[in-house]
């Protein structure tokens, strides 16, 4: 799976990704987790839904600041994290 980080305004970011090639049960919900400390922290959940858009502006961002962002793919069996990577 593939995330990736589009840079859309001085203080806003857009992550796109694509549904997953297998799953491990049923795809239940996408959600999206910013850090401005550590590659290594989880940091806080900026967007979770259940409705499967695969798209998602941050706002409000603080311009120079440098983000970690994770993408979370949740089934009924497993959840997954990857990275998003800046285009």
């Amino acid at each position: 799976m593939t995330a990736m980080i589009w840079v859309s305004g001085s203080d806003s970011i857009r992550a796109d990704w694509v549904h997953p090639d297998e799953l491990n049960g049923v795809l239940e919900s996408y959600g999206l987790f910013a850090s401005d400390t550590s590659v290594e922290e989880l940091g806080e959940l900026v967007y979770n839904s259940s409705d499967l858009f695969r798209f998602y502006v941050m706002t409000a961002l603080t311009p120079g600041t440098t983000y970690f962002i994770r993408l979370s793919v949740s089934s009924l069996e497993s959840s997954t994290l990857v990275p998003c990577f800046v285009r």
